[in-house]
């Protein structure tokens, strides 16, 4: 066809256009780099996705922020539901299971602490929650109103590339059980928060992952085991995200 283009050349077009896209709105707002692995959306969206709308806000609700609705596109197999936000209007806050290694659903997912293929994603749609509002609540220390972060100290110590904190008026209990680190952006603002459960304090030690994905708030659970794999998985959950909106 006059002015078009063979289809295996169009796929990669299209290929390198996500994932130039994937890699402009990681920069934007955090540290993180994605690797330049080309990848396109029909691992994450299935041969026949269906689509329903997310709200999606900028400021808090009940501060009477108008959200933006957006629209998600999506496998059958997740089957999506609506529930109430904060505000009493309608948001979405879903948990996804995550392949590692190919970003599809996973499979069975039910017995998470005894499988080591993939991850849970919880994503909102309340993108001005910043990842740093995770360091009190992960390290049960009092929050303030206005929603504001305790304040915190950095340490000597590295954990998977993020450096380990100790936050102010931090409980007790966490301080034995659970590591907690912080990545920095460019701009110096905590772009992503890393909490641990400590190798010995539970049977099947998890890590919880906590930064924005796009238009997404998230939190990224997985087996403290795979803790090496935090760049795929990292990966993995972006792309996921950049496509339930693409």
């Amino acid at each position: 066809m006059a002015g078009g283009c063979e289809r295996a050349k169009c796929a990669l077009v299209e290929a390198t256009r996500i994932t130039a896209a994937l890699a402009a709105i990681s920069a934007m707002a955090t540290g993180y780099a994605l690797s330049q692995e080309v990848s396109d959306c029909e691992s994450y969206r299935g041969k026949n996705p269906i689509t329903s709308e997310i709200l999606v806000y900028d400021a808090p609700p009940i501060a009477g922020a108008v959200p933006e609705t957006r629209t998600m596109t999506y496998r059958p197999e997740y089957e999506l539901t609506f529930i109430p936000g904060a505000s009493g209007e309608v948001d979405k806050t879903e948990l996804f299971a995550v392949d590692i290694a190919t970003g599809s659903p996973a499979e069975e997912p039910q017995n998470f602490r005894n499988r080591k293929s993939y991850f849970t994603l919880l994503v909102d749609g309340l993108a001005y929650s910043k990842p740093a509002y995770s360091l009190a609540a992960l390290a049960a220390a009092p929050v303030k109103q206005p929603l504001t972060v305790s304040l915190f100290e950095t340490t000597d110590r590295m954990l998977a590339g993020f450096e380990e904190v100790r936050v102010k008026d931090q409980a007790d209990h966490v301080t034995e059980e659970r590591q907690i680190a912080v990545e920095f952006a460019p701009d110096g603002e905590v772009s992503a928060v890393l909490a641990c459960d400590k190798i010995g304090a539970f049977p099947s030690p998890t890590c919880s992952l906590h930064e924005q994905l796009g238009l997404f708030s998230s939190k990224i659970t997985f087996l403290r085991s795979e803790l090496f794999r935090i760049k795929a998985i990292r990966d993995k959950a972006w792309r996921f995200a950049f496509c339930l909106l693409e």
